[in-house]
């Protein structure tokens, strides 16, 4: 057994993975599911409780907004601000509206909708986490970390740096 799946195995069976408790399949590195775990690590990039990021994902799924990607831009700001106070998400409701269609607007112009496209087009592991954060202002390096953590074994690339100073806690 190699390294690789002798981690997953483990993770699987110890932890799971935050993607998983949303049951966002990123194994097969779909484009799609790629994008959805993108808009939860946004999500939990925020200071808000777990309960809230994963009820407002929740929210964001049963409005059939998570894919394609465009779904996001045809939503609108205020529909957007009103799904994430619904969702208990009001703290920075309007400050993550603006995030999620400035990042969309970004990926569908720079890389087509398509984080496939993002990954191939970045030069090492930092290289794309520079990419990550140039989709928006908004997207620091604890979103990026958040991110690509989960997508390891998935891309090649995704090989972020460790943060002694982020906190999170498994989802319950």
């Amino acid at each position: 057994m190699k390294s690789e799946q002798i981690v997953k195995a483990l993770i699987k069976k110890l932890a799971g993975s935050f993607s998983g408790s949303l049951e966002i399949d990123l194994e097969k590195g779909s484009s799609i599911e790629i994008f959805k775990w993108f808009l939860a690590s946004i999500l939990f990039g925020a200071r808000v409780s777990d309960k809230i990021m994963v009820n407002t994902y929740r929210k964001f799924e049963k409005q059939k907004i998570l894919t394609p990607p465009r779904r996001i831009l045809e939503t609108d700001w205020d529909n957007l601000v009103k799904i994430l106070d619904a969702a208990g998400y009001v703290r920075c409701h309007f400050k993550t509206a603006t995030k999620l269609l400035q990042v969309t607007r970004a990926l569908e112009e720079k890389y087509r909708e398509d984080f496939s496209r993002l990954h191939d087009s970045a030069e090492s592991s930092r290289d794309l986490e520079r990419r990550l954060q140039e989709l928006n202002k908004g997207i620091r390096q604890v979103n990026a970390n958040i991110f690509l953590r989960e997508l390891r074994g998935t891309w090649k690339k995704a090989d972020p740096l460790p943060q002694t100073l982020l906190v999170v806690e498994p989802i319950t």
